[in-house]
């Protein structure tokens, strides 16, 4: 067995392979059974939610109506009570716009600010856009933490279900990603900070404990739904039930492995891209 290597997590409930009503796992009521199954699914989303409400009290919830900076970081060009009006040639009124503007991709901009009735622009480089974009006022409130911790756990809910709904329809395939493309989304948020890695993997805890909830074996989900069958009256053998995991675990390996290339070939775009914007730059 390799349930020793330190390679994730195992757990074997005594009897929960066995047919026997008798079995440790089998004589426990539903309820059990059912909470005793969803334990993975209920750690991810609890997860989640412990480092979204710390990052929220901790960094606070931008004002996005707010424009004028109430803080500066190290080495920032900008003075409290700057007003900032654009990003690049964008005009902006409010932080919502700020952020839109910037969008999600960590680069260089300018920002141009109003400072005793000047018009100043600076560049912001890369390292410091994101706490340029936390120089201004935000809620850090408990209260507004828990509410907004679990909206965005809710939207991470609803985004994974719009992912499955749209790959059902044959849509979607570009959203997939696997544990390749999520350490390049780790490598890519150290960038934007500590904070950033901390509400990145929040959202992967969240999307985690979504598709293993998910009625297909041998996710957690698939196991809910056949002690549910069993409890509605519907008996499915062991032997049927673990045929039917094995082709499940056969055909998530193998989609791990499709998503696998799919990432290899994104970041050797986006490298490459990356590249030859460097070089453009350097002949510029």
């Amino acid at each position: 067995s390799l349930r020793a290597i330190p390679l994730g997590g195992f757990v074997d409930i005594a009897g929960m392979e066995d047919d026997s009503p008798k079995s440790d796992f089998n004589s426990r009521p539903y309820y059990q059974k059912f909470i005793i199954l969803s334990g993975g699914v209920i750690a991810n989303l609890l997860l989640s939610f412990v480092l979204l409400f710390g990052a929220i009290v901790h960094e606070g919830e931008m004002d996005r109506k707010a424009n004028k900076i109430i803080s500066i970081y190290q080495n920032s060009p900008f003075k409290i009570g700057d007003i900032v009006t654009a990003i690049d040639d964008t005009d902006t009124k409010n932080w919502g716009e700020m952020y839109q503007s910037i969008g999600d991709k960590i680069r260089e901009v300018r920002v141009t600010v109003q400072r005793d009735q000047k018009s100043l622009e600076f560049l912001v480089e890369e390292p410091y856009v994101m706490k340029f974009l936390l120089s201004f006022p935000s809620d850090k409130s408990i209260s507004n933490a828990i509410v907004k911790s679990l909206k965005i756990i809710k939207k991470g809910i609803l985004g994974g279900a719009s992912t499955v709904k749209r790959l059902v329809t044959g849509q979607g395939k570009d959203d997939l990603t696997g544990p390749i493309g999520i350490v390049k989304m780790i490598d890519n948020g150290s960038s934007r900070g500590f904070m950033a890695i901390i509400v990145l993997s929040a959202m992967i805890s969240i999307s985690l404990g979504f598709f293993n909830a998910l009625p297909i074996p041998p996710l957690d989900g698939g196991k809910i739904l056949f002690i549910t069958l069993n409890r509605i009256g519907i008996k499915v053998n062991k032997n049927v039930e673990g045929a039917i995991s094995l082709v499940g675990l056969i055909l998530f390996v193998g989609l791990t492995l499709w998503v696998g290339k799919k990432d290899v070939n994104r970041i050797g775009k986006d490298n490459k891209s990356t590249m030859e914007k460097r070089v453009s730059k350097i002949d510029g």
